[in-house]
């Protein structure tokens, strides 16, 4: 029996051989769009990553000022395995428009037009995006606010994950009361008991971030504005 027939002989109609064409080529354009929508991502995760560089030097330069007066302060390094990833951006911000991909989608029909070999689908590598977020230094509110909107759409559309690692390092430039400190230690409340509120939580953080040198919000404070970020749950 050749490799052109039925497992009862008879060759593949017309319509079946044309069937199959069709699904490999529609799964060919898939494949395509996909691999160009990464590679618009990336291009620009190229630019918020510029801007993070900024941001976390900002914070490095206080911290390494600061850091012979606070023996509370977290570097980086020692928060990787603290970090929070965002799993619901809804109400947080207003995402920007999503990247139109109706041209790739007509680039890969036109590849398409002719019979290819079967193509083999690979998945694109997940994209990460690491933040590490002192809620008192403005570099750290400069960056989410630049780039919040951005971040809200990729992960909505699953294209990256995104996480914040919440650091203390300007715990000594608030009066003594350790604002920074304990503003990370409730978005990491947040975090832990109600993810779903995390990212407009933190995002609240920020935009309505206390000047350097200046107390900083309260507890109570801190709690107000959880539960206007959705926050329900008790223990927070």
């Amino acid at each position: 029996m050749s490799s052109d027939q039925t497992p009862s002989g008879e060759q593949p109609t017309a319509p079946e051989a044309r069937d199959r064409r069709e699904a490999v080529r529609e799964k060919a354009q898939k494949v395509h769009a996909k691999q160009t929508r990464a590679r618009r991502i990336r291009t620009g995760i190229i630019g918020v990553g510029i801007v993070a560089v900024v941001a976390v030097v900002a914070v490095s330069v206080t911290w390494a000022v600061t850091s012979t007066t606070s023996t509370s302060a977290l570097s980086p390094a020692a928060a990787k395995a603290d970090g929070f990833a965002v799993t619901d951006v809804d109400g947080a911000v207003i995402a920007q428009e999503g990247v139109d991909d109706s041209t790739s989608t007509e680039a890969g029909a036109t590849s398409a037009a002719t019979p290819e070999p079967t193509p083999v689908v690979t998945e694109a590598p997940e994209i990460e995006i690491r933040v590490y977020v002192d809620y008192l230094s403005t570099g750290s509110a400069e960056f989410q606010l630049a780039n919040a909107a951005q971040l809200s759409t990729w992960v909505d559309e699953g294209a990256v994950s995104l996480t914040y690692y919440p650091v203390a390092m300007l715990t000594a430039k608030s009066n003594g009361t350790k604002y920074s400190l304990r503003a990370a230690a409730a978005s990491a409340c947040v975090a832990t008991h109600a993810s779903d509120a995390f990212f407009k939580f933190n995002n609240a953080l920020l935009e309505q971030q206390p000047d350097v040198d200046a107390d900083g919000y309260s507890d109570t404070e801190l709690a107000d504005i959880a539960q206007a970020s959705g926050v329900s749950n008790p223990k927070v």
